[in-house]
């Protein structure tokens, strides 16, 4: 098995621009075509559809539902029966629950499914989080490998008894770190600005930034803030702001596909999360060269060291979250130290080529 071409069947439910999606696209594009074919199942439209008939690979539309049932089932079944993979490689939990199910089916094909981060666990709804539980626990007895892109999602996941120590690997997220580098402001030129990226959901702390902002703002009146993504909560977030008084500094800039152009219009990047796996936009904020304030959480932490490459705040604070972003501002000499060191940090651990090989040994082990 190890002499012929691998054929890998990567899942992911949404096609939208987002963390997950990007690392699908750069395993697909990455991979030695030399020992293995891929392809990529996903829903028929949107950033992650594009961006593969770029590059050629193989698409198959996939519509999933987050409830599972038995006509996203055969969609499943019908996408493998036609590809015929050794390897079904499943992310996220919509993809993770029905491709796996599906996938089981198929004698001989080994099950590969990543967390992205464990976020159900931060459900309020008790028993909305024991479904999920006891979802993931069952699909773990026909999971060959998990992959985890943090050792703290590994340590959660034990504790949840998701996850299997065992056949458990973690294989740190990586990007390509040419796309992000060089052009980026090197100091404050005009208005000075703040950037944050992440889908407007309550996993990323917006409302924490805005009130931040707020204070801030009344400090640096020109400071502007540009909060790039979209979600169930834009809305909100947009009546909170003009609530604070800062609707005229804060820009609301939508999905974008063209993050690195928008990194390197920041001076500062901000991550207020208040909870993550391992995050892809932190790794390309670093590699464009911005000294960054993030919130001191889960995986970050496996990426940042305070006062080393990054300024670190409790989660959920925006008192100190302002603290952080001052003393930012108000320190040349620490600004350049941060974001040279988050370069050096990127360049070293975090390349979209380490990322792939490792991926890579995890298929072929499972033949061996």
């Amino acid at each position: 098995m190890n002499d012929r071409i691998l054929r890998i069947l990567l899942m992911i439910d949404d096609a939208s621009v987002g963390g997950g999606q990007k690392h699908v696209l750069w395993l697909a594009q990455h991979m030695d075509r030399k020992g293995f074919e891929v392809a990529v199942a996903c829903e028929s439209k949107g950033y992650l559809v594009d961006e593969l008939a770029k590059a050629g690979i193989r698409q198959y539309p996939l519509s999933l539902s987050n409830v599972p049932n038995p006509a996203a089932f055969f969609r499943c079944r019908r996408v493998m029966k036609e590809f015929k993979p050794d390897v079904v490689h499943t992310h996220g939990g919509t993809a993770g629950v029905t491709g796996r199910i599906a996938a089981r089916t198929f004698p001989g094909v080994r099950i590969v499914h990543t967390y992205h981060g464990l976020h159900y666990i931060h459900d309020p709804r008790l028993l909305r989080r024991k479904i999920f539980r006891s979802l993931e626990s069952a699909l773990l007895r026909v999971t060959d490998r998990t992959i985890c892109v943090a050792q703290q999602d590994v340590e959660t996941g034990v504790r949840e008894g998701i996850v299997d120590p065992a056949r458990t690997v973690v294989i740190l997220n990586g990007i390509d770190v040419a796309e992000f580098a060089g052009g980026q402001r090197r100091d404050f030129r005009g208005d000075r600005v703040i950037g944050t990226v992440g889908r407007l959901h309550t996993q990323k702390g917006h409302r924490h930034l805005l009130t931040a902002a707020a204070e801030l703002i009344k400090l640096h009146p020109a400071l502007k803030f540009v909060i790039i993504g979209d979600g169930e909560l834009r809305g909100e977030l947009e009546q909170e702001a003009a609530r604070l008084g800062v609707a005229a500094n804060v820009i609301f800039a939508g999905a974008r596909t063209d993050i690195a152009a928008q990194l390197r219009a920041m001076d500062i990047f901000v991550l207020p999360s208040l909870w993550e796996g391992l995050p892809l936009v932190l790794l390309e904020a670093m590699a464009a060269g911005l000294p960054i304030v993030a919130t001191g959480v889960d995986g970050v932490k496996e990426i940042l060291t305070d006062g080393k490459n990054a300024l670190l705040v409790p989660p959920g604070n925006p008192i100190e979250l302002q603290r952080g972003i001052e003393k930012v501002l108000g320190d040349a000499g620490l600004r350049k130290r941060l974001a040279g060191e988050a370069v050096k940090t990127v360049r070293e651990k975090f390349s979209v080529g380490r990322m792939v090989r490792e991926t890579e040994d995890v298929y072929r082990s499972l033949f061996r």
